[in-house]
């Protein structure tokens, strides 16, 4: 569980917690088969990891509008996980000019 769903628990929006659950099952199942009738089954890793981000809008969605969240309070955070993100690929092609790293999978 993570804290959105605990936020809406904590306000009495438990049937929030399901259809969040809904929302991401929602992604899940059309994302993993297109991927795999595309044939690129490495790209179900992706759909995997992206499974999260519906329901986590939805549950933000939900807590705006019950006034728990306020997305110009957040803004900071996100910037910091964006800038994080960029130095992280930075550092990777980086290294890869000095080191030759082989590509692999999505990223070949």
């Amino acid at each position: 569980m993570h804290p959105p769903f605990e936020a809406l628990i904590a306000v009495g929006k438990v049937r929030a917690t399901y259809y969040a659950n809904l929302v991401g099952l929602g992604w899940l199942f059309p994302a993993t088969g297109l991927t795999v009738y595309s044939g690129q089954t490495d790209a179900i890793l992706v759909a995997i990891a992206f499974s999260e981000l519906p329901a986590t809008i939805y549950t933000w969605w939900k807590l705006r509008a019950r006034g728990v969240l306020s997305l110009r309070r957040e803004l900071p955070t996100f910037l910091f996980g964006v800038l994080s993100i960029a130095v992280g690929w930075g550092a990777y092609k980086t290294i890869d000019l000095f080191f030759h790293i082989a590509p692999v999978g999505l990223f070949g």
